[in-house]
């Protein structure tokens, strides 16, 4: 698991020296969820959200729904080798003004393991898109400000959480969590006239809190995230000709999201499964 942690430190070469850096106005994104357990701790899910940018203000906007950006999401995890494993296969659909839908299936493997009350989660995605247009990236939901140089996305995320819900009240409880994720195109052929791009691509600091109530088989869950684009941009000079800027740009977004997640299991199962906060 050493690798999961050397790849996740590589954002943190992404702020040299003369990068330029611009962050946006806040983000809003909620979305509602199904889960239904199955035989043997695995589970299936639906998911259904959008995203509003509060920083767009043209009236020519297309926001169904209050939301400039619209997704549906299912899928599929089963474990593998007890708790510590587990294997998935997901799909995205996402669509937003003049560019979509996007469908982007995927497939996932997921490590846990106990740091003492804490339990320390990697999952690793491959990820494809189906679009003649790949600007919209359904992973993060940003309408990018680029074409992405391929459809092929790869995610590994790190979260830290307690291994229990935390009882408030009776029939209330609550986990806190966090996660970083980073992600990047997976290029593995470049043509001389492919636009060149950073080692990686997108990255996601998330932090939520899980309020689960037991009787109504429901959990919310507010969110916050700084959800960072790494792009290439022209570079920059001062009338002697001499660069100012090396040409990269980090723009961040941050989000603020609200997930309800509704559980549906037999009521004669003695514990509610650990399901993933976030898929």
């Amino acid at each position: 698991m050493r690798y999961f942690f050397l790849a996740a430190l590589l954002p943190c070469f992404a702020y040299g020296q003369g990068t330029s850096h611009q962050r946006r106005q806040v983000a809003l994104q909620p979305e509602v969820q199904a889960q239904v357990l199955l035989s043997q701790g695995a589970y299936v899910y639906a998911a259904f959200g959008g995203v509003r940018y509060t920083d767009y203000t043209s009236a020519s906007t297309d926001r169904t729904l209050g939301l400039d950006v619209r997704y549906a999401a299912a899928g599929y995890e089963a474990p593998l080798r007890g708790y510590k494993w587990s294997w998935g296969a997901t799909v995205r659909v996402a669509g937003t003004q003049g560019v979509g839908p996007v469908v982007q299936p995927g497939l996932l493997l997921r490590h846990r393991s106990e740091l003492g009350p804490l339990v320390l989660g990697q999952r690793l995605g491959a990820e494809y898109a189906f679009s003649k247009d790949f600007r919209l990236d359904p992973a993060y939901n940003i309408a990018s400000s680029y074409s992405a140089v391929s459809p092929f996305l790869l995610r590994l995320r790190l979260d830290l959480f307690p291994a229990k819900y935390f009882q408030v009240v009776n029939g209330l409880m609550v986990r806190p969590r966090v996660s970083f994720e980073p992600a990047l195109f997976l290029r593995l052929q470049r043509d001389e006239n492919d636009p060149d791009k950073r080692t990686i691509d997108f990255t996601s600091l998330r932090a939520d809190v899980a309020f689960r109530i037991e009787k109504a088989k429901l959990d919310i869950a507010p969110w916050f995230a700084l959800q960072t684009q790494y792009l290439r941009t022209v570079i920059q000079t001062d009338p002697n000709g001499n660069p100012t800027s090396n040409g990269k740009l980090n723009s961040v977004l941050p989000t603020v999201g609200l997930e309800l997640r509704y559980h549906l299991w037999q009521a004669n199962d003695v514990l509610l499964p650990e399901l993933s906060t976030q898929h």
